[in-house]
């Protein structure tokens, strides 16, 4: 049977690995329109269920956790997800912000599109993923994978000074 809280905690993964799936997908997409509706569907489905997350607000609030095991539970780090009211309203940020940012993405005119918009929803992922984990190791995890992808981004998309700037990252 499938309940509301079931839904709830199985769609804070998911909408850490859509994202990150479609931007890893759309590196091996060679034609742009078809990246363009991945990269849609990489951006709304995380907005679609954060949006509902963000609806149901008292039957999950003050916190709610999910912990998965993931290989590493002998170091005693579990892949731990979940919400409290101020985790709640950045992921609401981030998913708000990635969308637009996204959404003007699917239009800005680039060289190596699908390249772009992949690398943007993998950012995207780690954010989604540094909002929503409950504990320090993947916080850390999750924001060095997100700075990874800017500054892959950066080093090749960000004009005329790219190298200078991306090295000013590191």
């Amino acid at each position: 049977e499938i309940s509301l809280e079931s839904m709830v905690e199985h769609g804070l993964l998911a909408i850490i690995l859509w994202p990150l799936a479609v931007g890893l997908g759309l590196l091996a997409v060679p034609s742009e329109r078809w990246g363009r509706w991945m990269a849609c569907a990489g951006l709304a489905l995380p907005l679609g269920m954060v949006l509902y997350i963000f609806t149901l607000g008292s039957r999950i609030y003050p916190r709610w956790t999910q912990e998965y095991d993931w290989g590493l539970g002998a170091l005693g780090i579990r892949l731990s997800l979940g919400l409290d009211p101020v985790s709640a309203v950045f992921l609401l940020l981030t998913v708000l912000v990635g969308t637009a940012a996204g959404g003007y993405a699917l239009y800005w005119p680039t060289h190596r599109k699908n390249a772009y918009l992949g690398l943007l929803l993998v950012v995207y992922a780690g954010l989604l993923g540094m909002f929503s984990c409950q504990n320090l190791f993947l916080f850390y995890a999750f924001h060095e994978w997100s700075l990874l992808a800017t500054f892959l981004l950066m080093g090749v998309w960000s004009g005329d000074w790219k190298r200078s700037i991306a090295m000013e990252m590191v």
